[in-house]
């Protein structure tokens, strides 16, 4: 039994996938910056309270108090530079920055009295992405970036993080799966052309994509010959993630399947005498995370930071005899919520001239075909193909369902307010269906996607269809990235076309 399809020169080979995997990169970066200067500040998804906490760790200052107010030099940034592109039909009248300097300065000074009541409720987020952001913004400072560029310059982070989540897929690939050469091209190319607009932006939703192919990869190390930093690397990733953002929680599953079983076949053969590795993982993920917990409760008031922006939203914790109200317990609001989860697992949730970027038929055709492939690679049907070991598909696959569920029962769990369709969940679409939310699980989704189109092929006798959809595909997301943000590179609020 051969697993290697016979074409694309054989997957390219060694040296030739390397090629491959830095022009994937090359590609996924390059897309990346050039979409970050594009957008123009700042976007609805929550971007102004991610860079002013940005802007607070590199003064440098911790959150204190319950609600942090705005810094004065974000203030100043959001009234002169803020588009409202992304709600409004109509073009800007002009843009402030070209206005008379007293009467821009009226402008400001009026604008920041209305701002000043307003509290930034993210600011006890966890702070481990914009520990790293405030780094990286400290060091375009070094090079002279000032102003609004800097806050240009931020965004760029996100390209550089993405950049890494490629090279770390492909190294998972190349360390566990070493056999299949079709998911060592198909799966860093579809990162590279996948048009999430969550990337383009300044957001804690960022790194939890990389963390999660990292931490899984020292899971997969951790046997009775396991080295003592790989366990202790792998709680570090994981503790990383829940100093990343609290909607990273369902990827625990990831450890407890690895290491439950471990732990209990050790108390059964050795009592309590276990495996002191397995301690030194727990420890290494709990600490961190309690550290920041306690500190949250002394100088903030709670534990994790999630009251303060549930309280500014309007979310209220439901009793459960209202939870049976919900309409996620009706076909329409099922559809309803999986049609906006698949959606934007390939596109995101950028709105432009008051209307979502999205095409509906499109997003149809790329949810069905992930519904069918990742379908069938969980089903492990194929000719010749093996199924993918169970060590890597079953966490895999409990992760998503994990992620998933994680947003049902959020959303079950609370009762929204009225508020405008473009920003969910809300009274008529009580939902949280955002995939940014759940992005960790990127990599497996994507893994099971190309193995089911790996499996296709293979199951319709047919080697070269997998490269031909493979490419199809891929062309389809870069044009309609391109085609559907068009608009958005004349937007005179841009990084391209900010007066001085």
């Amino acid at each position: 039994m051969n697993p290697e399809p016979p074409s694309f020169r054989t997957a390219l080979g060694s040296h030739g996938r390397r090629t491959w995997l830095w022009a994937c990169v090359l590609l996924a970066v390059l897309r990346l910056l050039l979409f970050q200067a594009a957008f123009p500040p700042f976007s609805p998804v929550d971007e102004i309270l991610h860079w002013d906490t940005v802007q607070k760790y590199a003064i440098p200052r911790l959150p204190s108090g319950a609600l942090p107010a705005f810094e004065e030099q974000v203030l100043d940034q959001y009234v002169l530079y803020e588009s409202k592109e992304y709600t409004e039909s109509k073009p800007p009248l002009f843009h402030p920055m070209s206005a008379p300097e007293e009467l821009r300065l009226l402008h400001v000074a009026a604008q920041k009295r209305l701002l000043r009541k307003t509290s930034n409720y993210m600011a006890w987020e966890p702070p481990l992405y914009y520990v790293g952001v405030a780094g990286w913004v400290r060091l375009g400072a070094l090079f002279g970036i000032q102003g609004i560029d800097l806050f240009f310059w931020a965004r760029t982070f996100g390209a550089l993080l993405y950049g890494l989540l490629i090279l770390a897929a492909a190294g998972f690939l190349h360390e566990h799966l070493p056999d299949r050469g079709f998911l060592a091209i198909a799966v860093p190319l579809l990162l590279a052309v996948l048009p999430q607009d969550l990337y383009y932006q300044i957001s804690d939703d960022v790194p939890s994509a990389l963390l999660l192919v990292l931490g899984f990869d020292r899971l997969l190390c951790l046997d009775a010959r396991g080295r003592t930093r790989d366990f202790l690397l792998a709680g570090l990733c994981f503790a990383a993630l829940l100093l990343t953002k609290p909607t990273n929680l369902p990827t625990l599953i990831l450890p407890a399947f690895f290491l439950f079983p471990r732990i209990w076949g050790s108390l059964r053969r050795e009592g309590l005498r276990a495996d002191g590795r397995d301690l030194l993982f727990w420890l290494a993920l709990i600490l961190p995370v309690f550290f920041w917990a306690l500190y949250s409760k002394i100088a903030g008031g709670e534990w994790l930071g999630s009251r303060h922006k549930m309280e500014f939203h309007g979310f209220i914790p439901q009793g459960p005899f209202r939870i049976l109200e919900h309409p996620g317990f009706s076909l329409g609001g099922f559809l309803f919520f999986f049609a906006g989860l698949f959606s934007t697992f390939w596109t995101g949730e950028f709105w432009w001239k008051g209307k979502l970027l999205a095409w509906a038929w499109f997003d149809v055709l790329l949810s069905l075909s992930l519904i069918a492939l990742v379908g069938l690679s969980w089903t492990g049907r194929s000719r010749e193909l093996p199924a993918l070991p169970p060590r890597i598909a079953r966490p895999g696959r409990w992760l998503i369902l994990a992620s998933v569920a994680f947003l049902i029962v959020s959303s079950l769990m609370l009762e929204f307010p009225d508020r405008p369709e473009n920003q969910p969940p809300s009274l008529k679409a009580p939902f949280f269906r955002g995939y940014r939310l759940i992005s960790a699980s990127l990599f497996p989704v994507l893994l099971f996607f190309a193995d089911g189109l790996d499996r296709l092929a293979d199951l319709l006798a047919r080697p070269a269809l997998r490269w031909i959809l493979l490419l199809l595909l891929c062309l389809a997301l870069l044009v309609s990235e391109f085609w559907m943000s068009s608009s958005v590179f004349t937007s005179p609020y841009n990084w391209f076309h900010l007066p001085g």
